[in-house]
């Protein structure tokens, strides 16, 4: 009688290699922020099963195929270390270069959320200076707000407008020549009229 026998040699797999391509190294987001961490893995005589993404030694997520990627939403203001591991089908590990980010403190106001490109500029001074802010309303509006902070995080500007439609598109701040010359970040906040609140995103305004 003849018996076959297999064996499996762990030693004789190469493991997988993983890159983390994103966030760059480095990298600075106003929190909270909204981070899309990104990798990219193989494996030379097998295949990858799933990459791993970790803060520090925290999985933030896994995905299992190709593109590899995760969002991490609402990141509050810190320093983080970040790193990918990647997994093939024989269980063999890899982890990748890690890269460092910062997440920096929002500024106060209306719920400040992320920041949105690109930035709009006006000369100053310029009599009769127009800022159209258009605004994406989910509803009619009783009321809009609107603040402008300066580069020190100061309250320069605080604005409201009452009955305001969706055909309005949004709503026109005046004056801008008595602004000084700088960046401002613009926050929107509307009361609709069936009482929800609608916040939208921070638009940076630079006044030259």
């Amino acid at each position: 009688m003849w018996w076959l026998r297999f064996t499996y040699d762990p030693a004789g797999n190469n493991p997988p290699t993983v890159s983390l391509t994103g966030p760059a190294d480095g990298a600075t987001y106003p929190g909270p922020a909204a981070i899309t961490l990104s990798a990219t893995a193989a494996d030379s005589n097998g295949t990858v099963t799933k990459v791993e993404f970790y803060n520090g030694t925290t999985l933030l997520g896994t995905d299992f195929s190709a593109p590899y990627t995760i969002s991490w939403a609402s990141v509050p203001a810190g320093t983080y270390t970040l790193s990918a591991k990647a997994y093939d089908d024989a269980a063999a590990v890899t982890t990748s270069n890690a890269v460092a980010i910062t997440v920096t403190p929002a500024p106060p106001g209306l719920g400040l959320k992320k920041f949105t490109e690109p930035m709009v500029g006006y000369p100053n001074p310029v009599s009769g200076n127009l800022l159209n802010v258009a605004l994406n309303l989910d509803a009619d509006a009783e009321r809009i707000t609107v603040q402008a902070y300066n580069s020190a995080m100061q309250l320069a500007y605080e604005g409201e407008w009452k009955d305001v439609t969706l055909s309005d598109g949004g709503v026109k701040i005046s004056g801008l020549q008595g602004w000084a010359p700088g960046i401002y970040l613009l926050k929107a906040r509307a009361i609709l009229v069936d009482g929800k609140v609608q916040d939208f995103p921070v638009l940076k305004v630079v006044v030259k």
